[in-house]
């Protein structure tokens, strides 16, 4: 068997990439993401770099209203899978609970952002 796999393409060649999103992709080919609130969170799992994009863009450019909107949307983003991990994992691992903790702090850092009246948008 050891034989076998030597001889297979990604083997020899050490170029098999593998992600997130091709994972995503495996699952939703799979039937996996049926229903609706599956698809929404599929879709917003996908929004995420772009919401990274927007708050990094938004710092450099001083408006921190909106870096905390971004910050809060990817925290709710997070909450919503890591609950959706924790759960189908029946509480076992450690992962989804550390998600979680962070997505609630980078929802209420960017909540703070958002309501502060003291910041000043540059």
């Amino acid at each position: 068997m050891v034989a076998a796999a030597a001889l297979l393409p990604w083997h020899r060649s050490g170029s098999a990439g593998r992600n997130a999103f091709a994972l995503a992709r495996v699952a939703d080919n799979l039937g996996l993401v049926s229903d609706g609130p599956r698809r929404a969170l599929f879709t917003a799992v996908f929004l995420l770099p772009v919401l990274a994009a927007v708050g990094f863009l938004a710092a450099v450019a001083g408006n921190r209203r909106i870096v905390g909107l971004s910050s809060c949307v990817s925290g709710m983003i997070g909450l919503a899978s890591g609950a959706v991990v924790a759960r189908l994992s029946g509480g076992r691992q450690v992962g989804p609970v550390v998600a979680i903790v962070a997505a609630v702090i980078a929802a209420a850092c960017g909540l703070h952002l958002v309501l502060n009246r003291k910041a000043s948008d540059g």
